[in-house]
């Protein structure tokens, strides 16, 4: 028999595992470094992603107009229309139809939603005024939520007042405000 020996064995062998050794710590500082991007993508999706979570209302006083919402068919009745007048109501300054059409630009299609829950779960609320949050149109939730990019600022006229109320906050003014002109306060909350 003969015996087959290399000059070096244990050096090529020894040589052989430290490639590998190195070649397995590549492997998992890729896999760190790649964990890392994900968790920053993941964390990013969801920080911008977040604030769709959230709808943004007003309160608006509505008057529940037994003209409109007949007792005997509640769901039947136009709560968006009056919805839309109690908001023209709060800006009489705004008379021309371009106007009015901007001002109901601010609600939602579906801002008298609540109106008409609040009525079906109380009849009694027919013929009286209401209290209730009206759900606004996407750009205003936008534009309240800081991601609006065409924002320009102009100098009021007169002095407004912020009153806090509960969690809520209620803003007056010794000027009126016109369809075209947003009231952002402490932050986006009014």
């Amino acid at each position: 028999m003969t015996e087959f020996t290399m000059k070096g064995g244990a050096e090529l062998v020894a040589k052989r595992y430290r490639a590998e050794r190195r070649f397995k710590s590549y492997g998992v500082i890729s896999l760190v470094i790649t964990a890392l991007f994900l968790g920053f993508l993941v964390v990013d999706i969801v920080g911008k992603g977040w604030p769709a979570f959230f709808e943004s209302t007003a309160e608006i006083d509505v008057m529940v107009d037994p003209a409109v919402v007949d007792a005997n068919a509640i769901a039947k009745g136009d709560f968006q229309a009056l919805v839309k007048e109690a908001l023209r109501e709060t800006f009489p300054s705004v008379t021309d139809r371009a106007g009015k059409k901007e001002l109901s630009g601010i609600l939602s299609s579906g801002a008298g939603d609540w109106l008409r829950e609040a009525v079906i779960a109380d009849p009694k609320l027919i013929g009286t005024k209401v209290s209730v949050p009206v759900l606004l149109s996407g750009d205003a939730d936008l534009y309240l939520k800081g991601y609006q990019a065409d924002v320009t600022k102009a100098p009021g006229s007169g002095d407004l007042t912020i009153v806090e109320d509960g969690d809520a906050y209620v803003l007056t003014t010794t000027e009126p405000l016109v369809a075209d002109q947003v009231v952002r306060a402490n932050g986006g909350v009014f």
